[in-house]
């Protein structure tokens, strides 16, 4: 992802923190409720994080960035944990998920949004990663997606902590 790609991934991505701290998310990111016919432009997206969240729980590395666009861009909770490339997300999500217990992968809330012109996608994801024994931890996942050639790819993605929709605003006052 060069140059414009790569800043209109990190724009979007930047879009979805900010409206996860507003007061619930907007009526487009609601979740949906019973059986629905999802259009067709949708379901290659979901099925593919659906995926991912499959291979989060089988440990798996290699399908985790099956999805990946090769330039595609990654931010986990901390600064040390930005990587770009799907071998430098491979490689960092190999030593992460081999050290992690087998856990479950519960999906608390989600949303989902097309581009226009049907080329583009984001989508929002609250995860909780529970293993066996020990504490669980939630993550706001936030995924932009590209449908080219080769179909869907993820070009970005965001694993933060959440913060409070209080505390996120009031900090978001101080600042001009």
């Amino acid at each position: 992802m060069r140059g414009r790609g790569r800043a209109a991934a990190l724009l979007v991505l930047a879009a979805l923190a900010s409206s996860c701290a507003k007061e619930g998310p907007p009526p487009v990111m609601r979740p949906r409720e019973g059986p629905v016919a999802l259009p067709v432009d949708e379901v290659g997206p979901r099925v593919l994080l659906a995926e991912q969240r499959d291979a989060v729980r089988r440990r798996d590395a290699d399908g985790f960035v099956r999805s990946w666009a090769e330039d595609g861009f990654f931010l986990g909770p901390t600064a040390q944990s930005a990587l770009e490339g799907r071998a430098a997300i491979r490689a960092r999500l190999a030593a992460l998920l081999g050290a992690l217990p087998p856990v479950s992968v519960q999906v608390a809330e989600h949303g989902f949004g097309l581009t226009g012109d049907g080329r583009g996608a984001w989508a929002f994801q609250e995860l909780t990663l529970a293993p066996r024994e020990g504490a669980s931890v939630t993550y706001r996942v936030s995924t932009a997606l590209t449908r080219g050639r080769e179909g869907w790819r993820i070009v970005a993605q965001a694993w933060t902590l959440p913060v409070p929709n209080e505390a996120a605003l009031a900090a978001a006052e101080r600042f001009p």
